[in-house]
């Protein structure tokens, strides 16, 4: 099920889920070419443009902000959690350990 369509539910909409999950695969492959970094702006005004047939006109703009939330910045936000975790175990070992690139066997 698309992310659009459990979006929808969640907002205690009825959804059309092959209408939403048509939209979306439209939305998806046309967002794509966008010349923007993360097709920002384009992708939230494709979005409206193309799901305000779907969804009633006084949630449409919680439903892109909740929509974003969850498919850019809970990714952004996961990963960089992630990557941060794995620097501060990368580096938590005894000090005066020598790495691999810092080795004296290298030579």
């Amino acid at each position: 099920m698309p992310i659009p369509a459990v979006v929808l539910t969640g907002l205690g909409l009825k959804t059309p889920y092959v209408q939403a999950m048509g939209v979306t695969i439209i939305l998806y492959l046309a967002s794509a070419y966008a010349p923007t970094p993360g097709s920002s702006g384009a992708a939230e005004l494709g979005f409206v443009g193309l799901f305000s047939s779907i969804v009633p006109r006084a949630v449409l703009g919680l439903f892109v902000a909740v929509w974003r939330m969850i498919t850019y910045y809970l990714n952004l936000a996961l990963g960089g959690a992630l990557m941060t975790l794995r620097f501060m175990c990368r580096n938590s070992g005894p000090p005066g350990r020598l790495t691999q690139a810092g080795s004296s066997d290298a030579m």
